[in-house]
């Protein structure tokens, strides 16, 4: 479970930025992990509007682990600070 704050910027009509942070919650879905937060994430979206209905994208984003301990919960063991990106295309129909 995740919960986030999210603000849009308009550059353009063709351009927009987001910038997104949230925490994220283990509630089971790691059986064997500790329950309650256990990540916090910075997220940053570039998008261009190659068409219509078609967009190209790029995105950023760390988490932060949280109340690791793997001593204690076997399931923490996969919790760590993690930086990821990438590329895609959208399209809405």
């Amino acid at each position: 479970m995740e919960l986030a704050v999210k603000k849009d910027f308009y550059i353009n009509d063709l351009l927009s930025v987001d910038i997104q942070s949230g925490v994220g919650f283990n509630a089971g879905y790691v059986s064997d992990g500790h329950n309650g937060v256990n990540n916090v994430k910075f997220t940053a979206n570039l998008s261009y509007r190659l068409f219509n209905q078609l967009a190209l994208y790029t995105y950023t984003s760390y988490s932060i682990a949280v109340n690791k301990d793997e001593k204690r919960f076997v399931g923490d063991e996969a919790l760590r600070n993690i930086f990821w990106g990438g590329v895609g295309l959208s399209y809405q129909y």
